[in-house]
């Protein structure tokens, strides 16, 4: 590992981690009636990617005037990863959870706009020795995560000895999403539609604690729903964050990478 551990969460916070864990297994939502539940708003929980804006998908048909769908989201993650080499390094030890709240209004004439507040909380956890058995049962690979202390925070990554990410601890707003939504193409049954998205992404996070990248990022994507008796839904987007705090390519290599 490089750089020291922090002190791990004690036995109260552990349980308060738990108890917010166990309610990730249980989806929020609502929605007007003329849309079906989902499409799910599944993101890669990187931490570095959670600082780049990022196009949840969307039903293809826009909510109507006036109408309004809200969401509440929970995902908790355990990092462990490390390498090092030609002088970067990049160590992941620690957990985050990552819980947000979701909401689209329908403008009318085929418009739709949404938002999202998402919190972090990040800390050393509790899963360390859950998943130490649960590789060692399986077979998996776990990097000597059964070798390394149990429940570190200790997530940064250095560029040719400069560090260009650090994850802080505890509690933190992270960058708030705003996106639009036009319809395009309005999906009918046996038949596909397609509707265009818009987003920017304001830095509300902190950029020196890693809840952020300090900048406003763009995105622009296109989203799809077919409806038969059910409804299949698929997006592609692209972002454009400002990489002006950052060296090219430096923070988040593959540790396969960094290796003499």
């Amino acid at each position: 590992m490089v750089g020291g551990p922090r002190t791990a969460i004690g036995p109260a916070r552990a349980r308060g981690a738990a108890l917010l864990a166990a309610l990730a297994a249980t989806p929020l939502g609502c929605a007007g009636p003329q849309h079906s539940y989902g499409p799910l708003p599944v993101r890669n929980q990187h931490p570095a990617q959670l600082t780049v804006m990022h196009l949840d998908p969307v039903p293809a048909q826009p909510l109507r005037a006036g109408a309004v769908a809200g969401r509440a989201s929970f995902a908790y993650t355990s990092l462990f990863l490390a390498g090092s080499g030609h002088g970067n390094s990049i160590t992941m030890d620690g957990e985050v959870l990552r819980s947000s709240l979701q909401a689209r209004v329908g403008l009318g004439g085929g418009f739709e706009f949404g938002a999202e507040l998402p919190v972090l909380y990040a800390s050393g956890g509790f899963l360390d020795s859950f998943l130490i058995d649960y590789h060692g049962i399986f077979g998996f690979p776990d990097q000597d995560r059964d070798i390394a202390p149990k429940n570190q925070f200790n997530v940064h990554a250095d560029y040719q000895g400069q560090r260009v990410y650090e994850l802080g601890d505890g509690p933190m707003f992270g960058d708030v999403p705003l996106s639009l939504t036009c319809g395009i193409i309005a999906p009918r049954l046996g038949s596909p539609g397609v509707a265009l998205r818009l987003g920017a992404e304001l830095p509300t996070g902190d950029a020196d604690a890693g809840a952020g990248n300090g900048e406003t990022d763009f995105a622009a994507g296109l989203c799809a729903s077919w409806p038969f008796s059910l409804v299949a839904r698929t997006s592609i987007s692209r972002s454009w964050p400002d990489a002006s705090r950052y060296e090219p390519s430096a923070p988040f290599v593959h540790p396969a990478s960094l290796r003499s």
